[in-house]
């Protein structure tokens, strides 16, 4: 596995060097918060209001829906090449779950769909890694390349399935 990784990141897509445009791009597709405090501290009103109208509707039953489709979607996870950014990858997962710590894992992935995590927590996995490659179209058109955590995306595809 180490030595596909290894061998991909040689001979995988040229990444883009820094130009303006592709700055532009970036800026254009992704807004960041920090250029506008009043509109982030607006968000995370919405956000607390929102969690707690999400916490009164849930049920055992749900819960117990979400632990069930935790588990079928942890053993039909594949593997991935990279890690995210804080270093889980899918296999880690999987592997983790067919252990004695599966209902552990599923507590916390429950416990991070429903919005009991700390507010860090969610600003570390919805942050997506992004990579621009050259996918033949140039400097032109630079492409922000990326995916989320695997554990954020393990969790909240598991949520959306299954409830």
């Amino acid at each position: 596995m180490q030595s596909g990784a290894a061998a991909s990141a040689i001979t995988g897509a040229v990444l883009l060097p820094d130009t303006p445009r592709l700055r532009e791009t970036l800026r254009t597709n992704i807004r960041p918060a920090d250029d506008h405090p009043e509109i982030e501290a607006e968000l995370l009103q919405l956000r607390l209001s929102r969690l707690r109208e999400m916490q009164d509707r849930l049920t055992p039953d749900i819960i117990n829906a979400l632990d069930n489709s935790l588990a079928k979607q942890a053993a039909q996870l594949k593997p991935h090449k990279k890690s995210g950014r804080t270093g889980w990858r899918n296999e880690f997962i999987r592997a983790m779950h067919e252990t004695r710590a599966g209902p552990s894992l599923r507590r916390m992935a429950i416990h991070f769909v429903t919005g009991r995590a700390p507010l860090r927590v969610y600003r570390r996995y919805g942050i997506i890694q992004l990579g621009p490659r050259d996918k033949g179209s140039g400097e032109e058109d630079p492409r922000p390349v990326g995916a989320p955590e695997p554990f954020w995306r393990w969790s909240v595809r598991a949520a959306k399935k299954g409830c």
